[in-house]
């Protein structure tokens, strides 16, 4: 069984065809038919030879840019339900544009439902701490290493924090100072700034990737040529 979500759009600036997590497959393809028939031609004959079918009704079909005729053309010839943008891919909502508060409440209750679950009246303040520290901000972590998150999140995030270290009472210290540095006298939790050191973070490693990618390329090239020139000089001989 082959669940996907098939997107058109310019993919052309991308250079992306595909993305792929264990049973998750998206692919991408431009915007007209020819593309998107070649596309469906693969995953048939893909079928073909390993017996793996499309599931139709776990698939999505996401447009861009679309509309009339071409777009009738494109849904009769893939026969997935086309859906609408923003859509959640391993967690993480995507969408054209920027996205709006009301895509991150997933997140939020995610993190609501974890104090939820905790007994309060039984933890010390270092219990709580290291909860916040181990557990909440280790899921805030997944998220904000790839989006600017916005500034009304963060702060419903810190307030849940507050209210879950301090309970009903009035806090005694404020978050600002629990999040310098233990040799500064804080507890080293995580600020706003956390967003933007891992998101340079995220754009460091991408960087990476592309040199390593391009240095691959650059030594599968020469190492074509040498064999290339080996051949030859053995011919001569």
């Amino acid at each position: 069984m082959i669940v996907i979500s098939i997107i058109t759009l310019n993919v052309a600036p991308l250079k992306i065809t595909n993305l792929a997590f264990v049973n998750d497959l998206m692919l991408f393809s431009r915007r007209d038919v020819i593309s998107v028939k070649i596309l469906m031609d693969c995953l048939s004959k893909f079928g073909l030879v390993s017996g793996l079918q499309l599931n139709i009704l776990k698939s999505s079909l996401y447009t861009t840019g679309i509309h009339g005729q071409l777009l009738e053309d494109i849904l009769q010839l893939t026969n997935v339900p086309r859906d609408s943008m923003p859509f959640r891919y391993l967690g993480i909502p995507l969408a054209l544009g920027k996205l709006k508060v009301s895509c991150y409440a997933p997140f939020l209750d995610k993190i609501t439902t974890y104090i939820g679950a905790w007994n309060c009246s039984s933890l010390s303040y270092a219990g709580k701490v290291e909860l916040i520290r181990a557990v909440l901000q280790g899921v805030e972590y997944f998220v904000l290493s790839i989006f600017p998150i916005p500034g009304t999140i963060i702060s419903r995030i810190v307030s849940h924090c507050r209210k879950f270290l301090w309970g009903s009472k009035k806090p005694l210290v404020t978050w600002k100072d629990l999040c310098l540095l233990k040799d500064e006298g804080g507890l080293s939790l995580k600020d706003k700034s956390w967003n933007l050191a891992l998101l340079a973070k995220s754009l460091w490693n991408i960087q990476w990737i592309g040199l390593a990618c391009s240095k691959r390329g650059t030594i599968s090239a020469e190492s074509r040529q040498s064999a290339k020139s080996g051949e030859c000089s053995e011919q001569g001989a």
